[in-house]
C-alpha cells in the first residue's frame, strides 16, 4: 500500500540498510509490503545484506508520486516521509496514526 509502482509497472528500485550502507550484499531478496498480497512488493531478485532484528530499511528514490499513489488498504496507516539533506533527517509529512483513519467514521 505504501508504493504501487512496482506492481502497476515493474518499477526498479535499490535498497539498503542506512546504518550500514557499504555493507557486503552476500544474499538474494524479496522486499515485501505487510499486506499479504502477490502485488505488495518492494523489489524482486535484490542483492541485500544480511539483515537482524532492528534494522532500518531504506528505499532509494522511489519516485516522485510515490506519497500521492500511497493507499490506506487494509486500514494500514501510511508511513512519513523523510528527506535527508546534508546527512540530517527531516520529516516532512508525519507518520498517519490510526486515528487519522478513523477520523470520518460515524
Amino acid at each position: 500500500t505504501d508504493n504501487p509502482r512496482f506492481a502497476l509497472y515493474a518499477a526498479a528500485y535499490d535498497a539498503l540498510l542506512p546504518e550500514r550502507p557499504a555493507a557486503p550484499r552476500n544474499q538474494t531478496v524479496t522486499l515485501a509490503g505487510r499486506c499479504c498480497e502477490s502485488g505488495d512488493l518492494l523489489a524482486r531478485d535484490l542483492p541485500f545484506p544480511d539483515v537482524k532484528p532492528g534494522d532500518l530499511l531504506a528505499v532509494l528514490a522511489t519516485g516522485a508520486y510515490n506519497y500521492a499513489m500511497a493507499s490506506n488498504y487494509n486500514r494500514v496507516p501510511r508511513p512519513p516521509v523523510v528527506m535527508v539533506s546534508g546527512g540530517k533527517p527531516h520529516t516532512v509529512i508525519r507518520r498517519e496514526r490510526y486515528e487519522d483513519l478513523t477520523a470520518l467514521d460515524e
